[in-house]
């Protein structure tokens, strides 16, 4: 026998007269008449509760997706004793701070160390906002202008491009190991005057990555 939903009508006495109103709707379980606990579905949890509520950010661990082995973007934890812009996106980028970050890398880009390390924290963003298809464009672009020599003894970049690694091509970091740079050739070096690697963009939009559609206005990415 399934369970009802009965409208409770109360009565109530008001200056000698009774009046008849509806106090709501309750779902009565029936046992007497052999309605099981079992045929009686939970009541769903409300739109506005507070699980579905939370909206605080969090690092990102793979788009939701559950075919995926390796997280998007898994940093350690970074050295703190470095004071530099690149030590405190690192951090940024751990706690999730997508955002920020984007718009630190976008006005500051020409203070990181050589211009590698500008697609290296894109690459990281996109990560971050689990654009998969964006940071691996951008990397195809480092690996083929840049390589990777020379990230060895970097920790904050080298943790980087690792995490970055396993995380769009869904391998171990144990198979993207951070390289020396025997020759001074096999570093980038900024150029004079310094470029934005990522290429010309309309004032106040966020970069594009090769092969992706840009405004008709704006100058397209480097290949």
């Amino acid at each position: 026998m399934r369970c009802s939903k009965i409208e409770i009508l109360a009565k109530v006495r008001t200056g000698g007269a009774h009046r008849l109103f509806p106090t709501g709707l309750i779902v009565v379980s029936l046992l007497a008449g052999g309605c099981a606990a079992r045929d009686c579905a939970s009541a769903p949890t409300p739109s506005g509760s507070q699980d579905t509520q939370n909206t605080q950010s969090t690092p990102p661990t793979g788009s939701g997706r559950t075919d995926r082995k390796y997280r998007l973007l898994d940093l350690p934890e970074g050295d703190s004793t470095v004071a530099e812009d690149a030590a405190r996106w690192y951090e940024a980028l751990r706690k999730g701070e997508c955002a920020s970050v984007q718009a630190a890398l976008d006005r500051s880009w020409s203070r990181l160390d050589n211009p590698r390390e500008v697609l290296i924290f894109q690459i990281a963003v996109e990560l971050c906002r689990n654009n998969v298809d964006a940071a691996g464009r951008w990397f195809d672009l480092a690996t083929n202008r840049y390589g990777w020599k020379g990230l060895f003894t970097d920790m904050h970049m080298c943790e980087l491009y690792k995490a970055a690694a396993s995380g769009i091509r869904q391998r171990s970091k144990d198979d993207f190991p951070c390289k020396h740079a025997y020759y001074e050739g096999e570093m980038p070096k900024w150029g004079d005057p310094k470029q934005d690697p990522r290429g010309a963009r309309a004032g106040g939009t966020s970069p594009s990555p090769p092969g992706s559609a840009r405004p008709s206005n704006s100058t397209p990415s480097p290949r």
